[in-house]
């Protein structure tokens, strides 16, 4: 619960864009401290190892950890505002640029992954899937967008993270169901229109 090991080739971070593509991969592995570890879908613990335990909302738990990467990055006063577009904007290309992304929904590509892979199907002519890793985090930040405009710039996806933290893993001693997720925006953020994703 409170280790992470790390491995990766330190020769390519001479090129600022390699730096910065390094610290979003720790800082992403680092999240998982608290989304996945302890902020997760009730689906993933105890974790079924043997046959993959399936679940819609993978998205939260890697797509938003992708969104935090490139926040706390920047909020660490590290990467440009520039840099984080421009990551944003990887993400949003990535899936743009997918066939997948006319037939296979966000929830759909979580719960395909032990099928599809997290990256969705490559190569193969139907291309029908997309990657919640490249969907997840624009979702993450149309929903902080969301979020602090109808609360007037005083809530942030941030704290519905502290609440799921708060209310699933410190009191409940488990994860979040479906519903428990979508009364989490509420909650947060007063009258909430969460739509199918």
């Amino acid at each position: 619960m409170n280790n992470t090991t790390f491995g990766f080739n330190g020769t390519n971070l001479n090129k600022r864009e390699n730096y910065i593509r390094t610290l979003h991969f720790l800082a992403h592995e680092y999240f998982h401290h608290y989304n996945v570890k302890r902020i997760r879908p009730i689906e993933l613990g105890p974790f079924d190892y043997d046959k993959g335990s399936r679940t819609k909302m993978l998205w939260v738990s890697e797509g938003l950890s992708v969104y935090y990467e490139y926040m706390m990055v920047k909020r660490a006063g590290i990467s440009t505002d520039a840099e984080l577009f421009n990551a944003f904007r990887g993400n949003m290309m990535a899936f743009e640029n997918k066939p997948g992304r006319l037939y296979q929904t966000l929830e759909q590509a979580s719960y395909e992954t032990w099928s599809d892979g997290p990256f969705g199907r490559t190569g193969d002519e139907v291309n029908k899937t997309i990657s919640y890793y490249d969907k997840g985090p624009a979702v993450g930040l149309l929903f902080d967008f969301k979020i602090r405009q109808l609360t007037k710039d005083q809530k942030s996806l941030d704290d519905v993270m502290r609440f799921l933290y708060k209310e699933y893993y410190q009191k409940k001693k488990r994860g979040f169901t479906e519903e428990e997720l979508r009364k989490a925006f509420e909650t947060v953020a007063g009258s909430f229109a969460c739509p199918g994703i």
